[in-house]
């Protein structure tokens, strides 16, 4: 062996030793004081093996604090993981101060290593050898963190959450006046949020200053143990969980209080506190506004999240719910939940309300109510634009929706609940006409409002559809969102016209004052114009009350057809009329019924007086139309009834002989035996008649003796309430009318098919009645025409293939 290789072998014998004698004074824990530098790194450093020698210390280090302390340690702290929190806490100090010791010597001897090498490494020639001690600390406190994670019975984040989240639990329990957790019931809960409005308090001041020490300490061990970066991944899954998990258990259908300004009181008094204890000094108050502002963006972030999947309940409950609104309003202006809270929204909407089992006004109702609501929580309205679409176009598919919204928007009873005052659509009409009334008379401050909202002018949103404008979307209100669901007004008019009709012939003491003050709102809304055929409606009523009286007044003087012979007067008392101009009122249901004679007597007795006093004019009698009032004695029950004069004629026809055939009874009145039916059903229902069968398979109607136990609406007779039977409404449906002026241009758009065999599109039929039909001028809208064609389908008529209308032929 020659010389330098053997003065290398001897220098690498003894440096290995002293190393191994330095390792055993870690393992005996005669650790502290100076210690003897390490033998032969002179000669190992002048041949050339000083890499070699840094990686072998190190890997040496580290094999015994793998082996031997982190070892000891873990098995030290499962063992004292079944005692209480308090001794967990100090086994776990006292075991990551021993721990830390002993990275703390082992530190010591790299670099007393280190401080030795580069002693030997002076020279410049030597220079490069340096590399291999760079960083040397930093590689060890790595690789030393890394085997105590890896070395763990968990994830050492795991570790480290579940105890930062006990403290964090301890330090809110403390700040909480009542002593009660969050899993503490929902009242008082929302008061001791409420409570940490006030000025929050140090944790020293909370905790005492041995519970501090103590976390700061497990902190600071942490940290020398090379496990700064799991430390903070700990702590901050730790405090978001603790304060999600605040916020949901305080935000349990809890719609009457704001949940934002008791979140952002209780961030500052309880997260942000405890986190002022975890940052290490050099972080310093920088990062504590960091992490201040970060906490307030994951409130507005969780709060909105909370909230939207209640938007539903929220709107429901409006206007009880405005503070909740107002938390959805500033989390969306804080954070970008707009999609979600879109994508939400209309899935719940879809799940909970569009659908067959909901009523037509119950979701009328909620479709107010979410116009309210979303125009609160977003005044530009691009939100209620994205969420209102899948309503309108549900209600769109509903036979009944426009009857539902001209009832709503009619119906004033609401006047008389002062709770109610201001929720209906009565009111918003009496509000909107008055709005507008008011814009009329701010004419002189235009400028003024033009140049303010100049200067406040923001781009829509990136969700906004570009087609409308702001303004637009602000300029529709409640009513003209829901006049509007079928793109025109003239279809809520027409409905309004027939249901007014139906109000004014059921009136038996032509008192029209709501109706009245109804119109003369809806005049101010859609122009006198649209609504003259209403106004001349109510002015028959008042000529009927006028006319009435005055024929009442006329005496009644009956000639018997034997001439000569004069017979007792028939007395008109208990009837009264309604004259209408028939060419203003909607078209009648053309149904036939003959009335009993002294029923007929006495109109044309009616009839007789009113030719007398307004000659040459005669009555033509409606029968079907109208009411009566009866009472009815079965036995010792009496039932005060108000009835259609189908039903009055078929009870009556019961007084002169007990038992009917159904087709004798349906001869005798003139009517079809289903038409029959379905009014004796009504009777049999309040248990006056019985149905069964005859010998021939006929039915055969009964009147009882005594009133049948358990018939319908018994509950009602017992409290002297009056009855109305449901039936079909006198006047024609929208629908009905809608078809019959939509009937005149039938022959034309036959003759266009007839003309193109291949088939027209709609939008081209549509194009075409306007170009050349003038007489009548085609003024339809091509959903109307679309709605006709449909029917023409349906009556065989056409075929439609794709998007092409044609005519059947013979062989289809």
């Amino acid at each position: 062996m020659e010389p330098q290789a053997a003065i290398v072998v001897a220098a690498w014998t003894s440096f290995a030793d002293s190393v191994q004698q330095q390792v055993c004074n870690t393992n005996s824990r005669r650790i502290g004081g100076s210690t003897a530098g390490f033998d032969g790194v002179q000669d190992l450093c002048s041949g050339g093996l000083a890499t070699l020698t840094a990686n072998f210390f190190l890997e040496k280090l580290l094999a015994t604090l793998n082996k031997v302390h982190i070892k000891q340690f873990w098995k030290q702290y499962v063992s004292g993981l079944g005692e209480d929190v308090a001794e967990a806490e100090k086994l776990l100090s006292s075991s990551l101060q021993t721990l830390c010791t002993v990275v703390q010597h082992q530190m010591q001897l790299i670099r007393q290593l280190q401080q030795q090498m580069w002693a030997c490494l002076g020279s410049a020639a030597q220079a490069s050898s340096t590399a291999a001690l760079v960083g040397l600390q930093q590689q060890y406190m790595r690789t030393a963190g890394a085997m105590l994670s890896n070395a763990a019975p968990c994830s050492m984040t795991d570790l480290l959450s579940q105890y930062f989240g006990a403290k964090l639990t301890e330090f809110s329990q403390a700040n909480n006046p009542s002593g009660k957790d969050d899993s503490s019931d929902e009242g008082d809960n929302e008061s001791d949020a409420m409570d940490m409005s006030r000025s929050p308090r140090p944790a020293v001041t909370v905790m005492g200053e041995a519970w501090v020490q103590r976390l700061r300490q497990i902190l600071m061990h942490v940290r020398q143990l090379g496990l700064e970066g799991v430390s903070e991944e700990a702590y901050t899954a730790v405090v978001c969980q603790h304060l999600q998990n605040h916020l949901a258990s305080h935000t349990k259908r809890v719609f009457d209080s704001p949940l934002l300004p008791a979140a952002q009181a209780y961030v500052a008094a309880v997260p942000l506190q405890f986190l002022r204890l975890l940052l290490s000094q050099k972080q310093g108050q920088c990062s504590l506004q960091q992490w201040q502002s970060r906490l307030d963006y994951y409130v507005y972030e969780t709060v909105g999240q909370l909230r939207m999947t209640e938007m539903f309940d929220i709107v429901v409950d409006y206007p009880d719910s405005r503070p909740a609104v107002q938390d959805v309003k500033d989390s969306l202006a804080h954070t970008n939940l707009h999609r979600k809270f879109v994508a939400g929204f209309k899935q719940a909407i879809g799940e909970r309300l569009l659908h067959a089992g909901a009523a037509t006004s119950d979701i009328i109702e909620q479709y107010v109510s979410t116009i309210k609501t979303l125009r609160e929580v977003d005044p530009t309205a691009v939100l209620l634009e994205a969420v209102a679409e899948d309503i309108r176009e549900y209600l769109r598919s509903r036979r009944d929706t426009i009857r539902c919204i001209v009832t709503m928007l009619t119906d004033d009873s609401a006047g008389a609940n002062p709770e109610a005052e201001g929720e209906s659509l009565f009111e918003e009409l009496k509000r909107t006409v008055a709005d507008e009334g008011e814009d009329s008379d701010d004419e002189a401050e235009t400028d003024e409002a033009a140049l303010a909202s100049a200067e406040s002018w923001e781009p829509d949103p990136v969700d906004a559809d570009p087609s409308r404008s702001a303004r637009s979307r602000r300029m529709h209100d409640i009513i003209s969102m829901l006049v509007g669901i079928y793109g025109s007004k003239e279809l809520f008019i027409t409905e309004y016209r027939a249901m007014l009709s139906d109000k004014l012939l059921s009136k038996i003491d032509y008192n029209c004052d709501r109706e009245i003050r109804t119109l003369e709102l809806l005049k101010l809304r859609f122009g006198d114009a649209n609504l003259h055929n209403c106004e001349v409606m109510l002015k028959d009523i008042a000529d009927s009350k006028r006319m009435n009286s005055s024929i009442r007044a006329l005496p009644t003087v009956v000639t018997s057809p034997v001439r000569g012979r004069r017979q007792d007067p028939v007395s008109i008392a208990p009837l009264t009329s309604t004259v209408t101009s028939a060419l203003f009122w909607p078209p009648h249901h053309q149904d036939t019924l003959k009335l009993p004679s002294q029923i007929q007597a006495m109109l044309d007795t009616y009839a007789s007086k009113y030719h007398d006093l307004k000659a040459p004019r005669k009555l033509k009698w409606k029968p079907a139309l109208g009411s009566v009032s009866l009472t009815i004695r079965v036995g010792g029950d009496n039932l005060d009834l108000n009835v259609t004069p189908l039903h009055a004629t078929i009870i009556m026809h019961f007084q002169e002989q007990s038992s009917w055939k159904a087709s004798e009874l349906a001869k005798l009145m003139e009517l079809a035996v289903p038409k029959l039916r379905m009014g004796a059903i009504f009777w049999i229902n309040q248990g006056v008649l019985t149905e069964s069968r005859g010998t021939a398979g006929d039915g055969v109607y009964t009147r009882v003796e005594r009133l049948l136990e358990g018939g319908g609406n018994r509950a009602a007779k017992e409290a002297g309430t009056s009855l109305a039977p449901e039936n079909e409404p006198p006047m024609a449906s929208v629908q009905d009318m809608v078809r019959q002026d939509m009937a005149v241009y039938e022959t034309y758009i036959m003759g266009m098919l007839t003309n193109f065999d291949a088939g027209m599109p709609l939008d081209r039929i549509h194009n075409m009645l306007k170009m050349f039909v003038v007489d009548p001028p085609y003024d339809k809208s091509a959903d109307q025409l679309a709605a006709f064609l449909g029917r023409l389908v349906a009556d065989e008529r056409l075929v439609m293939q794709g998007d092409l209308f044609r005519k059947r032929s013979s062989a289809q």
